[in-house]
């Protein structure tokens, strides 16, 4: 189950810990695909982050009905993915997979790929999952069960939202500009 973290507006949930918590392995929910995942300090951050190697992947169970998914996201090497898993509310499940590897839209009932456009150094990702779901399938969002992200990449801040929130709005530890 995702921890809630306290002080901060309800309608957030935090994937990864506060900022004045260590990130290890114990301290967050999450399962681990290859051997190429690791926690390293960042040197532009200077705090732990995820590392994901080329042939790896880190999934976090999330279970939330919020419908923003925020990531503070970095791609070091060439191909990066993040796959959502989503019910909507008829009960089906659904993937829409985001990727720098893709050009164009694809999708059928079940899966969506989308592409995904990634500069250099650390990037402010807010994906509206609810709209998603809504161009890709015609459905209304429920619940995302669990987002995975594969491939060259760093991460350092995930957490759902209800709705867009100001920098300023959020708690200090998810904030862009702290």
């Amino acid at each position: 189950m995702t921890e809630v973290y306290s002080d901060y507006p309800a309608d957030l949930t935090a994937i990864l810990p506060p900022g004045d918590i260590d990130i290890d392995f114990d301290t967050v929910n999450c399962e681990l695909g290859g051997q190429e995942v690791d926690i390293v300090e960042d040197s532009e951050l200077l705090r732990d982050v995820f590392e994901i190697g080329d042939k790896s992947s880190i999934t976090f169970p999330t279970n939330t009905s919020n419908k923003m998914l925020v990531m503070f996201i970095k791609s070091i090497g060439k191909y990066v993915e993040i796959s959502l898993r989503v019910t909507d509310e008829e009960g089906l499940t659904r993937r829409i997979v985001i990727s720098n590897n893709r050009s164009i839209v694809a999708a059928d009932e079940r899966l969506a790929r989308l592409p995904l456009q990634l500069g250099t150094g650390w990037q402010y990702m807010c994906v509206d999952i609810a709209d998603m779901s809504k161009r890709c399938f015609g459905a209304t969002h429920s619940v995302t069960e669990d987002v995975q992200i594969r491939g060259p990449s760093r991460l350092s801040k995930m957490f759902f939202q209800s709705k867009p929130h100001a920098d300023v709005e959020l708690p200090l530890f998810l904030r862009v500009i702290s």
